[in-house]
């Protein structure tokens, strides 16, 4: 998979995939910080701007990461590329 940043989109296999918006900013923050894992609290604020609580912070990651995992996994259950580090954040697959 292939993200570039700048014209804001990814490609696989040279296939186009459609990624906007909220959905682009949180795997382009886990690029940013690969392959370290980020903190729920931190791709949070960095991607919508959000000081919030660890477990807001987990559920709003949660439900976008559960999203994105569609849009971009062929099967979102046995995901390839944004891992999840159980109990602290995500990490893309580098």
């Amino acid at each position: 998979m292939l993200w570039d940043l700048h014209a804001r989109h990814a490609t696989l296999n040279d296939q186009y995939i459609p990624v906007a918006g909220i959905y682009f900013d949180y795997p382009a923050i886990l690029l940013r910080h690969a392959p370290k894992m980020v903190p729920y609290k931190v791709l949070v604020k960095e991607a919508q701007g959000f000081d919030v609580t660890l477990f807001e912070a987990r559920d709003l990651a949660r439900w976008r990461i559960h999203e994105l995992r569609k849009i971009i996994e062929a099967d979102a259950s046995q995901p390839k590329y944004i891992l999840t580090v159980r109990g602290e954040g995500y990490r893309l697959a580098v």
